[in-house]
């Protein structure tokens, strides 16, 4: 979670959020089908915030 020391909390939630995700949803049992889904549906977001960010 270093890595994500400089970043806006945005994008610190987001990553943080995929990190765990398969971790918690195998933990209480989804679907690897729903954890898949779920982590697809971060990254896209992921992605929209990038994309909103200035490029420094």
């Amino acid at each position: 979670m270093q890595v994500l020391r400089d970043e806006s909390p945005e994008l610190k939630s987001t990553k943080s959020e995929i990190i765990i995700a398969r971790e918690m949803g195998e933990l209480f049992s989804y679907a690897s089908e729903e954890i898949d889904s779920y982590i697809k549906q971060m990254n896209d977001r992921l992605s929209q915030i990038k994309a909103r960010m200035p490029v420094t």
